[in-house]
């Protein structure tokens, strides 16, 4: 039931070549969740004036598209969201149009179960937003990224990033639009975080009362907040929720609302054992959905009549609409390609129609075998649904895990770190790297062999895995290398670390299967990125590159030891390649902080660094040492 209602209130009210025609448009968006008729006059009657601007022209589509919407006719809204395309192709139009106008049809497109060309539409939008800078526009595509995810593909875990930062915007830029507010809180149900859906749910409604106006969101947050009080045991209060949120739902005309809150009032009525009322308020959430094209609502009525007629002793009937669910959900799976499943479900499908035409040379007194039949044919559908579902999961997690979990120690891989390395870039916080390597690793594998070796490596994951938060990004750089990624670390926090992490390792002992008790240390290097504050100046491939500066210092050294090069410059004067021309010069100047655990030879690590690390080449060989 998220509300595809996105940006209207931005389209109505920016200035228009025209102030009259304007105004026409800025009522129809006015009057479009409280009387979407009303609306789809008022936008057609603007429509038919050829001298109408382009500009207000695709106003008056977007408005006429989401009152189509809002009634329930899809198939129309779908047919104008392809006119709206070429006009928004088209040029001569402000970015900020073209961004809120790709985002209506994509909300119209997500209603008509197109998902694919949504994101695609979107994707065209992102370019515009990021073209043109402006923070609005950015919100739009947060928006409806979130929307998208969350109402066409149900990835509920995927969606809540983008609403929370789609959350965070708004209320800086001050856009704290009802509709938002409204499809968080659905999120949040779904997540079955039901304390925080209820805030936004708050939030969403005080929005309506301060404007003072008729809004099918209200009785949508009426019909949801019945899942909030189900979840709580209180069921009588859910019921009435329910019965008064379809009430408001007749009166604001909207269709599929009113569908999926009949549903859940049926599911109610059966639990209470009024079947006869069940019945009756299954059967209208079925026409509604039909009536609205709407294929989910369709599925949800169809699951409460099947389970109303069964318990009703109705088996002919119950199989009749178990048919049809079928079907729709035979459609669905095809339409996602997912061939597996729909040809199980179509197998199903048949059993169910073998099982209707037996049923019709029954007696009588065969009633009650068939409705057993029909339970048990539910239960196979649920037990197999789930098993391939089941499956598919088991599948996807172990191709992922091939394709980013190193097998000796298990940890990230270096593919999956920069993958992780890349999301964190994109943060507003600023992250601590840490580059650690372990002192004479080759003496090790020389002497002790590789197993040792092996050993030592999956000794200090398990440690680090343990010393660090579980949003840390921990993985096997590379040999006997790793990376720590610690987001919103400061200096002084990062150095600490860094301190922690050398005295603890310095005190590790590993037990080999042959030989005595193996001790090993580490150098450690750090660096953060953006490497400078506030300015959003260097990527994490810089950081990894300073970090591995600053750990080639600790090695010269005398190993056993950190060192760290912290960007804080606030002038705006320094350059990531004047500091690497000089950190001993870079020091002085005040661009950088150089921090080490002991004293360090800064300009021999800037004159002889080692190899980069990012550029997916091994290391030279470590000297072997004589040392433990």
């Amino acid at each position: 039931m998220l509300l595809l209602l996105h940006g209207v209130p931005a389209l109505a009210t920016t200035a228009a070549p025209d102030a009259g025609d304007a105004d026409r448009v800025r009522d129809c968006f006015v009057h479009m969740r409280g009387d979407p008729h009303a609306s789809i006059a008022l936008a057609r009657a603007l429509l038919e004036d050829a001298s109408l601007s382009p500009l207000l022209r695709v106003r008056a589509m977007v408005c006429e598209g989401q009152s189509l919407l809002a009634v329930g006719d899809v198939a129309a809204a779908d047919a104008l969201a392809q006119q709206l395309i070429h006009l928004l192709d088209g040029e001569g139009l402000p970015a900020g149009e073209r961004v809120r106008g790709y985002a209506a049809v994509a909300s119209i497109l997500i209603a008509n179960g197109d998902g694919y060309r949504a994101i695609a539409l979107m994707e065209s939008a992102n370019e515009v937003a990021q073209e043109s800078g402006d923070p609005d526009l950015r919100l739009v595509v947060l928006d409806m990224l979130a929307m998208i995810r969350a109402a066409q593909f149900e990835d509920h875990l995927g969606a809540e990033p983008y609403f929370v930062e789609a959350v965070a915007l708004a209320e800086t830029l001050g856009r704290g639009e009802v509709q938002r507010d409204y499809n968080h809180a659905l999120n949040l149900v779904s997540l079955g975080r039901m304390a925080d859906a209820e805030e936004a749910f708050d939030r969403a409604l005080a929005k309506i009362e301060r404007q003072g106006v008729p809004d099918l969101l209200r009785y949508r947050i009426q019909a949801n907040r019945s899942d909030i009080l189900a979840a709580r045991g209180d069921h009588r209060g859910a019921r009435e929720e329910l019965e008064q949120a379809i009430a408001g739902q007749l009166e604001v005309h909207d269709v599929q609302g009113e569908s999926v809150s009949r549903a859940r009032l049926a599911s109610a009525l059966l639990a209470d054992g009024e079947t006869a009322v069940a019945l009756e308020s299954a059967q209208r959430a079925l026409a509604l959905a039909e009536q609205g094209h709407f294929a989910r609502e369709q599925r949800e009525a169809l699951e409460v009549l099947v389970r109303t007629l069964a318990t009703n002793d109705e088996p002919v009937q119950a199989l009749a609409m178990l048919e049809r669910l079928r079907t729709l959900e035979v459609e669905q799976l095809r339409a996602q390609n997912l061939r597996g499943m729909a040809a199980l479900q179509a197998h199903l499908q048949n059993d169910a129609i073998e099982l209707e035409n037996e049923r019709l040379q029954l007696q009588a007194e065969r009633a009650q075998l068939l409705r057993n039949l029909v339970l048990i044919l539910l239960a196979l559908v649920v037990i197999s649904a789930a098993g391939a579902a089941w499956h598919q999961h088991r599948l996807r997690k172990r191709l992922w895990r091939l394709g980013a979990i190193d097998p000796l120690t298990g940890l990230f891989n270096r593919r999956e770190a920069a993958r992780r390395l890349a999301a964190l870039s994109d943060q507003r916080t600023r992250t601590a790297l840490l580059l650690l390597d372990i002192d004479h690793f080759k003496a090790v594998n020389d002497v002790r062999g590789h197993g040792a070796g092996d050993q030592v490596l999956g000794h200090l994951a398990d440690h680090l895995q343990a010393a660090c938060r579980a949003d840390d990004v921990v993985a096997r750089w590379g040999g006997e290398e790793f990376l720590l990624a610690c987001p919103g670390l400061s200096l002084e926090q990062a150095a600490a670390l860094a301190e922690r992490l050398r005295t603890s390792l310095a005190g590790m002992r590993v037990q080999p299967r042959e030989g005595g008790p193996l001790s090993v240390t580490v150098s450690i290097g750090m660096a953060p990125f953006p490497f400078f504050p506030g300015r959003g100046e260097g990527t994490w491939q810089d950081a990894v590159r300073l970090a591995d500066r600053a750990l080639y210092a600790a090695k010269r050294g005398g190993r056993n030891a950190w060192a760290g090069v912290w960007g804080k410059d606030a002038s705006g004067a320094a350059t990531l390649s004047a500091v690497e021309a000089g950190l001993s010069q870079a020091a002085d100047a005040g661009w950088v902080e150089l921090r080490a655990s002991r004293t360090m030879h800064w300009q021999s690590a800037a004159t002889e660094r080692r190899a980069a690390p990012t550029d997916g080449r091994p290391r030279p060989a470590e000297p072997l040492a004589t040392g433990p």
